[in-house]
């Protein structure tokens, strides 16, 4: 029962113990037995039914406010939708942050703590642009695969697009600790020694040779600090 029903409860029970002289009632609260004026039949009534509104009213308040189509379920990390009914849809990930751990000499890399929850179970290493290396969790490639098959195969560059990408792809699922091994034709690629750099790139992480990422920064950082034009459309 709500707090308001059970209040309006109240009142239409507050005669229950009986009158007394004086125009005073011994009336029982639900908190105790107390001393109050009686109340005429057709005020206790208004009263249920106003209570009775005001719960169904807040009622609808706070589904309405369960059903809000964007909720943060971890913020800065992962972000989830509903699906207007308040039915949450799968998370979507978001990675942030710089780190340099090390490749150890079987090409082992041990995941950023704050990336192994999304990643932990499973992922997909493969070539980015730039000469650095894409990782996927399972989910999020298998998303943009979707994406991928919709890509004409009369156009050269889709093809050529779909087949390194692709033939490159390696799935892993991180051990105990956090590790992942990166296979030997992907390491060449990116040319990774034992300093490595590994970014969080929103929905995706990336993987750099150290001196690799230190020219790219060198390369961008000044035209993305001096950029006026609109870049992403309604966003900068």
């Amino acid at each position: 029962m709500g707090a308001a029903h059970a209040l309006a409860s109240t009142f239409l029970h507050t005669r229950a113990l009986g009158d007394y002289p004086g125009g005073f009632v011994v009336a029982k609260d639900g908190f105790g037995v107390g001393i109050t004026r009686p109340w005429r039949p057709g005020i206790v009534m208004f009263l249920h039914h106003l209570f009775l509104v005001v719960e169904r009213v807040s009622s609808a308040i706070v589904r309405k406010a369960l059903t809000f189509p964007l909720l943060v379920a971890e913020s800065g990390v992962k972000w989830s939708a509903t699906d207007g009914e308040g039915a949450r849809k799968e998370g979507v990930a978001m990675f942030l942050g710089t780190y340099e751990p090390k490749l150890d000499a079987k090409g082992r890399l041990i995941l950023p703590a704050k990336f192994r929850d999304e990643l932990a179970g499973g992922l997909v290493i493969t070539r980015g642009q730039e000469r650095c290396l894409y990782v996927f969790s399972s989910a999020e490639f298998e998303r943009m695969y979707v994406e991928l098959r919709r890509a004409p195969l009369s156009s050269k560059e889709a093809r050529d697009y779909v087949r390194v990408m692709l033939s490159g792809a390696s799935d892993d699922i991180p051990d105990k600790q956090g590790r992942v091994v990166i296979p030997q034709t992907l390491r060449s690629y990116a040319s990774l020694e034992r300093d490595i750099v590994v970014i969080g790139a929103g929905s995706r992480v990336e993987i750099w040779n150290a001196d690799a990422w230190q020219h790219y920064l060198a390369d961008h950082e000044q035209s993305f600090a001096e950029t006026g034009s609109e870049v992403v459309p309604g966003l900068f």
